[in-house]
């Protein structure tokens, strides 16, 4: 969710920060790590059009901590963090959670705060997941995301971690990045196994079967290549195994595998 009034109230009570009277931006995590270096790790992940990148986000910390603030923009002014996702995040149970961002710089600020239920317990999990967007053009290219800090308002807005003791430190901090890959689909789909050489054979219909029939939790390497029969849709379904099937062994002409969407 995507609530700043909530990264207000975490800076001005959970974080120790504070609105300056001067050009000078406030030191809040200036204190030493009390325990093991906690981390951030921000995860390494490919995607391809038209799919929406997911890199996640993750946290370590050896003793309970108040709050959390993760601070992220991409290194390509193309590639956007368009949402942060909280599923299955260690923080949900926390009073406020939340991301905002700052539209000037594209950064994105993570945050979670504790108070009356309790500090966040130690441990290691997920924080959150980004969510990217970025143009067909970047194909091939590796965007990395880092940590930052900017100033809005006179508040500053970086990473950093708070102790039950109101001690403010920075967590070790690992960047990431995201892949973004050429389309799957090269020009006609059913190379449902992704093979290298692009052939379409018996080890696509083996692998649509199982998927279709017997492993209903498997993941096509391409599902794009696996719409054979072009339903605009996308769907894959008994429609795309008769028409690869008529391809394989009746008549290849005629069964043609459509073109890629």
């Amino acid at each position: 969710m995507k609530v700043s009034r909530f990264l207000v109230i975490a800076i001005v009570l959970g974080f120790g920060g504070s609105v300056l009277s001067s050009d000078r931006p406030p030191q809040r995590f200036a204190g030493p790590d009390p325990g093991e270096m906690d981390s951030v790790v921000v995860g390494v992940d490919s995607t391809y059009p038209p799919h929406v990148g997911r890199v996640e986000v993750r946290f370590c910390n050896d003793q309970p901590l108040l709050g959390v603030e993760v601070t992220l923009r991409t290194m390509h002014t193309a590639v956007t963090i368009d949402s942060v996702c909280f599923d299955d995040s260690r923080v949900q149970g926390t009073q406020y959670f939340g991301w905002t961002r700052d539209d000037s710089s594209g950064a994105v600020t993570i945050f979670a705060f504790s108070a009356e239920d309790g500090p966040i317990p130690s441990g290691s999990g997920l924080l959150a997941a980004l969510e990217l967007a970025y143009p067909d053009s970047l194909q091939g290219r590796t965007v990395a995301i880092d940590s930052t800090t900017i100033l809005i308002d006179l508040i500053e807005r970086t990473t950093g971690f708070t102790d039950t003791t109101m001690n403010g430190f920075v967590p070790q901090f690992s960047p990431g990045s995201l892949i973004i890959e050429p389309p799957c689909c090269q020009e006609y789909t059913g190379n449902v196994d992704k093979s290298i050489d692009g052939v379409v054979d018996i080890g696509d219909l083996t692998l649509l079967i199982t998927h279709l029939f017997i492993d209903f939790d498997l993941v096509l390497p391409c599902p794009e290549a696996g719409n054979i029969d072009g339903d605009i849709e996308g769907i894959v379904d008994i429609g795309d195994l008769t028409i690869l099937i008529g391809y394989l062994f009746i008549d290849a002409e005629t069964n043609a595998p459509a073109a890629c969407l």
